[in-house]
């Protein structure tokens, strides 16, 4: 009993504040993802099974690369935004 006047006293003044509370997650970065980039990919065509001369080939493999590169631009923007919106270092290249 003779340490609880001293302890409210204590309790009181203010003695025993404590500091303030700061947030263990960081505050919310916000970063503007375009809404082309959130697309799935489109299908690759099926390749035609008839015997196809050099230049129906290359044809092709090109409606092939130019379907593969417009993806892999918009991946890469994807991976940009994500590295940005959670603070994350580049990936070596090895």
């Amino acid at each position: 009993m003779k340490y609880v006047a001293p302890f409210l006293l204590l309790l009181l003044t203010g003695c025993f504040e404590t500091a303030p509370v700061r947030p263990v997650v960081p505050e919310k970065l916000t970063v503007q993802v375009p809404p082309e980039d959130l697309r799935p990919c489109d299908p690759l065509p099926p390749f035609p099974v008839k015997n196809l001369d050099q230049e129906e080939l290359v044809d092709e493999l090109n409606r092939w690369i130019g379907i593969h590169d417009v993806c892999s631009g918009r991946q890469a923007r994807n991976v940009s935004t994500i590295r940005k919106g959670f603070n994350l270092p580049e990936t070596p290249k090895n």
